[in-house]
């Protein structure tokens, strides 16, 4: 589990502010940190990441300056601090699982699916899954591949337009969104009975890594939920409008990354 370290910048974000400080609240008040399962030594690692760096970024972005600056992606105080430590926190997470530090490795300030390689787009400036990815791909003894599977309300156009990138993703589909296959309000049965494709594209594709981002904007609950899910259907990564409930989820998520169930109730306005 990658160190909270964004409190200091969530209350001025665009969107989601103060998500990261209620999450890692939430995982806090109930002991997941400490929290030791059956079996033994299966328990969290808490890592504070490292700000990542102008070689890093340039691994995909450009060097293009104020591009996308404006509307969803406003300048604010301190954003170049940020946009390190977003990028920073999820190659932390990828170089721990390469190193074989950690199965699994839990970013919940990265996953700004969005931006692209010289814009940033609906509040993401960063495109952090893409540089995971080119990360793994880079530092291994032979070339392997990664899989990022994505699943919310919104399509991930940075994403899908970085090549090396195999994208799975499920989503909604209304004029005025990105082009997405689900329509509005698909239950917890739609998502149960496509399921089998993703395990049918993971045996054919077989990665060695996957990058999950499972924004919350399609929970019940969300200003953007055009779809239905339950928290139980729920998977990993970052998205979602509605504080409250992306905390619950993420906190949730936590739990089962140590086997434990928690139970919540969504706040629901």
């Amino acid at each position: 589990m990658i160190e909270a370290v964004f409190t200091v910048y969530t209350p001025i974000l665009p969107t989601a502010r103060n998500c990261s400080l209620f999450v890692y609240s939430l995982v806090h008040a109930y002991g997941l940190l400490a929290t030791c399962t059956g079996q033994e030594s299966q328990r969290f690692l808490v890592v504070r990441p490292r700000p990542a760096g102008q070689k890093e970024f340039l691994g995909y972005h450009t060097q293009v300056s104020e591009c996308g600056l404006e509307d969803d992606c406003p300048m604010f105080h301190g954003i170049k601090d940020y946009i390190t430590l977003v990028a920073g926190v999820t190659l932390t997470g990828a170089a721990a699982t390469r190193n074989d530090i950690s199965d699994i490795a839990i970013c919940w300030d990265g996953g700004r699916h969005h931006a692209k390689k010289a814009w940033a787009s609906a509040f993401c400036y960063i495109a952090d899954c893409v540089l995971a990815i080119l990360f793994l791909k880079r530092t291994i003894p032979k070339p392997r591949v990664t899989r990022y599977a994505a699943s919310q309300a919104f399509h991930k156009p940075g994403s899908t337009a970085a090549a090396q990138v195999l994208t799975l993703s499920i989503h909604h589909a209304a004029p005025g969104f990105f082009p997405l296959p689900l329509k509005a309000r698909a239950p917890n049965k739609t998502f149960l009975r496509i399921w089998p494709i993703i395990e049918h594209v993971k045996d054919i594709f077989r990665p060695d890594f996957i990058i999950v981002q499972c924004g919350l904007d399609g929970l019940a609950g969300d200003p953007m939920a055009t779809l239905n899910w339950s928290l139980r259907l729920a998977r990993l990564a970052l998205g979602g409008y509605d504080t409250p409930n992306a905390a619950q989820a993420w906190t949730y998520l936590t739990s089962v990354a140590v086997c434990l169930n928690l139970r919540f109730w969504f706040v629901i306005y």
